[in-house]
């Protein structure tokens, strides 16, 4: 470390004139100077982990956040097949490390450890967390998915994972097809209520050959005159 051996070596040379009295108020106002430094830094890493918390949770909204986007007209389909969040989907909120790096002198052997430095240490290596933001799920990573547990929260998350996409993506970037059992019908029929994709549902006989029980195809086509009829 440079400063560090700069700092040693015209340390002494400066205070060798000081009386008693001069090295105590200088290494007072040392230790001072540093310690403001110290929450300067302090300072600097909340802040950082307050941006980043709003920023995940404006680029990742929830699944009802999204449904304003149909409503006001603003922020459909706004990913696309060039960003690195295409196909990414919210499935629920949680704690992650923060982004941002810190950079700091990595610890070394020391005869007489500096307690000041002690001290950025304890900063630098305290972990620094975002609290309640977006946890993701990338589809273009993991494309094959399973989820377990109770069939209606099941259920309801996969709904709203559809819905999300086709909120978020616009209908030339992505085409969904869902297949889904006999009985059903009536829970993703009513995707078409909830983000207006017209999805028409098929009766397929081959596949039924296939899988061996009543399948159906729901297919995302969507209008391009899109009627905004959440509400209606």
């Amino acid at each position: 470390n440079i400063l560090g051996a700069v700092t040693s070596t015209v340390f002494p040379a400066l205070t060798q004139g000081f009386t008693e009295k001069d090295r105590k108020d200088y290494e007072a106002a040392r230790i001072e100077r540093y310690r403001e430094y110290l929450q300067s830094k302090e300072q600097e890493i909340a802040s950082e982990i307050q941006f980043e918390e709003a920023f995940f949770n404006d680029i990742f909204p929830s699944f009802y956040e999204t449904l304003g986007f149909v409503q006001n007209q603003s922020r459909l389909w706004e990913r696309r097949r060039i960003d690195d969040d295409f196909l990414t989907v919210r499935i629920g909120l949680g704690t992650i490390p923060m982004v941002a790096e810190k950079k700091y002198s990595e610890r070394k052997f020391e005869m007489e450890p500096d307690f000041l430095q002690n001290e950025m240490y304890a900063v630098a290596e305290k972990p620094s967390l975002l609290h309640n933001v977006p946890i993701t799920l990338s589809l273009l990573d993991d494309w094959v998915l399973g989820i377990i547990g109770n069939q209606n929260k099941t259920l309801q998350m996969v709904i709203q994972m559809i819905s999300y996409i086709a909120i978020t993506h616009a209908y030339d970037d992505v085409k969904m097809v869902l297949l889904a059992p006999d009985s059903m019908k009536k829970e993703f029929s009513a995707l078409g209520i909830v983000h207006n994709r017209k999805l028409s549902l098929v009766h397929d006989e081959r596949l039924n050959k296939i899988y061996g029980e009543n399948l159906y195809i729901f297919n995302n086509e969507m209008p391009r005159d899109i009627n905004f009829l959440l509400n209606a």
